[in-house]
């Protein structure tokens, strides 16, 4: 991991972020390659096979009003606000791999020091769809909804895959929302970018039919 202190704008990896006086953190862990979600929980809630996890599935849903829809949301943990936005057509349980129970591990470490927020983003999972159209533009402003009503004011931002489009957007167009960005399985996007090649989209695709068809997704399928 590597963190940069950005006073203007800067150009990393692929990413420009335009964050005034914040950090922005870029990972390519190994540790989130090896599973398509990730696992979060609650401080006091552990799963039965490992105490040191975190059952996500356990705390309560909260709904709050954002512009044309209600968000589905669950917070975990004391500290410094945490926002993560999850990748294409993941909810807020999505977080948990069930093949996966040390993950949780990473989310009660996390826990320890920040209130994390994850929720289910617009049309997606207990969330309304509204009437707006889809774009990454909206989902960055119904990210910020979410923050406004919760009235938090600034929080680190963790993006995942289509959730770092989502968590750049935020960053360029309300920088002040943002503390520290955090990118996971990320890109610029747009005519900068690097495409990725024929066999990753195809070994890309075959994991997404798994996964919607409910069939497992094994570590050598993401190796």
């Amino acid at each position: 991991m590597v963190y940069f202190q950005v006073p203007t704008l800067i150009t990393i990896v692929l990413i420009i972020i335009i964050i005034p006086s914040s950090t922005i953190l870029i990972t390519t862990s190994n540790y989130f390659g090896t599973t398509t979600n990730f696992a979060y929980g609650q401080t006091n809630q552990t799963n039965s096979n490992n105490a040191n996890s975190l059952n996500i599935k356990n705390i309560p849903v909260k709904n709050v009003h954002v512009g044309d829809i209600d968000i589905a949301y669950k917070t975990f943990g004391k500290g410094e606000p945490f926002l993560l936005i999850g990748g294409l057509g993941t909810t807020k349980d999505s977080w948990v791999p069930p093949t996966d129970p040390q993950a949780g591990t990473f989310l009660k470490s996390l826990s320890t020091n920040h209130t994390v927020i994850v929720f289910d983003p617009r049309g997606i999972g207990n969330t309304t769809t509204g009437t707006k159209p889809f774009s990454i533009q909206q989902l960055a402003n119904d990210t910020t909804g979410l923050l406004e009503a919760l009235k938090i004011q600034k929080a680190d931002i963790l993006g995942y895959s289509l959730g770092s489009f989502v968590a750049q957007q935020l960053a360029v167009t309300h920088p002040e929302k943002v503390n520290r960005l955090l990118l996971v399985a990320a890109s610029c996007g747009g005519k900068e970018s690097i495409p990725q090649s024929p066999q990753v989209v195809r070994s890309t695709y075959e994991m997404i039919n798994k996964s919607t068809n409910n069939v497992p997704i094994t570590r050598q399928d993401v190796k």
